[in-house]
């Protein structure tokens, strides 16, 4: 991916977004963006944070405050949960599958 200056955490990135997406999916009532990106994920190459990362690493957007459904579940305490436990789910499955932990 044009930009990236440490293309060796690109895969295990990509890896990690497949796993937190379908967490979330799992786990919340928040469908899928389906006005930016595939199925949910977007690629990017112009932010320092993600391409200068030695480590996987993933930009989470819970959803889109534009949005006054998604703007209605982003405040509330039940969906934050949600969110809570699909991130713990995914990062959990995440280090499994990459043999990072037991």
């Amino acid at each position: 991916m044009k930009g990236f200056e440490n293309a060796k955490v690109i895969g295990s990135s990509y890896r990690f977004a497949y796993k937190v997406r379908s967490a979330f999916v799992n786990r919340t009532p928040m469908p899928i963006s389906d006005y930016y990106g595939h199925d949910g994920i977007v690629p990017r190459d112009d932010l320092a944070g993600l391409n200068l990362t030695t480590v996987p690493k993933v930009l989470i957007e819970c959803g889109n405050m534009r949005n006054a459904t998604d703007a209605a579940m982003l405040v509330t305490h039940r969906f934050q949960r949600q969110v809570a436990e699909a991130l713990l789910l995914a990062i959990e499955n995440f280090l499994r599958a990459e043999h990072l932990v037991h």
